[in-house]
Parts: structure tokens; C-alpha cells; sequence
């Protein structure tokens, strides 16, 4: 292999182990969320877990931020 075919390879692969951090990175914040909801309501439907996992990382930082004001688990909601 070329050194341009091993810079080019090695781009690839830092570019797609970024990317997959990036992904876990999102997904560990939406799963402590959901604990958080279901420990602070008891329940989470299963609709709203589903829509919870494909929130920004902005919403669901934000969602986490204002579980201390939340009264009812369908306040979450007017993120989606």
C-alpha cells in the first residue's frame, strides 16, 4: 500500500471511530435520562422512549435540566 493509501486509510478509521464515540456518547445520555425520568415518575411509555433516543443532545440536556420542575412525565412532550 501507498503512503497516500495509508494516510487515507488511517483518516477512515480515526474519522469513523469519532464518529461512533460521538453515537455513544448520545446514546449513554439518553439512556441516563430515561432513568432519570422513570425514577423521578415511576413510569416512561414506550412511545416517549423511542422519541427520547432521537433527540439532539441539546434536548435531552435540556429535558434533564428541567426534570426538577416537571409535575407529570408527559410534560416532556413539547420536546418532541
Amino acid at each position: 500500500m501507498t503512503e497516500i493509501g495509508k494516510m487515507i486509510l488511517e483518516d477512515g478509521i480515526a474519522k469513523g471511530m469519532e464518529k461512533g464515540m460521538e453515537k455513544g456518547r448520545k446514546e449513554g445520555k439518553a439512556q441516563l435520562l430515561l432513568k432519570l425520568l422513570t425514577k423521578r415518575f415511576n413510569k416512561v411509555p414506550n412511545e416517549y422512549k423511542n422519541k427520547i433516543m432521537e433527540l439532539s443532545d441539546e434536548t435531552i440536556e435540556i429535558i434533564g435540566l428541567e426534570i426538577f420542575y416537571m409535575k407529570d412525565v408527559k410534560e416532556i412532550e413539547k420536546y418532541f
